[in-house]
């Protein structure tokens, strides 16, 4: 039963540790429809949605009823490799999206909040940012959210705002991050390589992400650049987290390096209005240790 006077959002991807942790920490705040391809997920306090693209027509009935005013996008198949399935994954992300911007046509007005991620552009030190694919997924991810774009000029019914994500730690999700594998190092009898860990990344912890999506929600943003501001080399974290804790069981193995990984990615915060990431990675990893394994 919806509550008078919350906003209604619809959240996708729910299984996701973004839309996860979303919806676990602002479940009572908002009146909050959770979509998901799991069969078994619950959630108490949220109406919680099994989709396929093959019952849609159902769905849609649903989403028109439940009138959502903000519509959070994290759901897109993520993966490095360039395979056919992988290929089939991502045109179902995409016939994903194109199917609920037509749920939403006729809806009066929707804020839809689009998750990009940093793997989508180039970044200079010195100049700004510009759109370029790093891997296949960032391909097919861009053109995902340039069909949004286009439909919102199309319409005034849609205000779309983007959320560029750069490198998300301090939950565990279902595909293990850089920062993960170092801190399985803690101890390991068995040596983790790494490549040559030169790679200049912004680490954003994922309680800065949650307040990006809410103040977004609240403001409208035509983009926030979600990250830090600063860079750390995978190196430098390593180093950072033997600090906090024992040494790390790591080799570095620079013939793992691959041309087309990313080896500098730095948050352009300077074009962010009103929203700045307040947890500093120093904090923010020691806290993650301890929620793993009590450092």
């Amino acid at each position: 039963m919806m509550s008078l006077g919350k906003k209604r959002l619809i959240v996708t991807g729910a299984t996701g540790m973004v839309a996860s942790e979303f919806i676990k920490n602002f479940k009572r705040q908002y009146d909050i429809m959770a979509l998901t391809r799991s069969r078994d997920l619950h959630i108490d306090e949220v109406k919680v949605l099994q989709f396929s693209l093959a019952n849609f027509s159902e769905l849609r009935e649903e989403i028109l009823d439940f009138k959502p005013d903000v519509i959070i996008n994290t759901a897109f198949y993520l993966s490095s490799r360039s395979s056919t399935n992988e290929i089939n994954e991502f045109i179902e992300s995409v016939r994903f999206t194109n199917y609920l911007l037509d749920a939403i046509a006729s809806l009066d007005k929707t804020h839809w909040i689009e998750m990009r991620s940093f793997s989508e552009f180039e970044f200079f030190k010195n100049n700004p940012p510009r759109e370029k694919a790093s891997y296949l997924y960032s391909v097919y991810k861009s053109f995902s959210s340039n069909l949004l774009l286009w439909y919102s000029s199309q319409s005034s019914n849609v205000k779309i705002s983007e959320l560029v994500l750069f490198t998300v730690y301090g939950k565990r999700s279902r595909g293990k991050k850089v920062i993960d594998y170092l801190i399985d190092s803690i101890g390991s009898r068995e040596k983790i390589v790494f490549s040559s860990g030169i790679q200049r990344l912004d680490f954003v912890h994922i309680s800065d992400v949650l307040a990006a999506i809410n103040h977004s929600i609240d403001f409208q943003n035509d983009r926030i650049w979600v990250g830090t501001g600063t860079t750390t080399s995978v190196k430098e974290l390593a180093t950072l987290i033997e600090s906090k804790s024992s040494p790390l069981n790591v080799l570095w193995d620079s013939s793992r390096d691959r041309p087309s990984d990313i080896y500098y990615a730095k948050a352009p915060i300077e074009l962010n209005k009103g929203w700045v990431a307040k947890v500093r990675l120093e904090e923010g990893a020691v806290t993650y240790m301890n929620d793993i394994n009590g450092y």
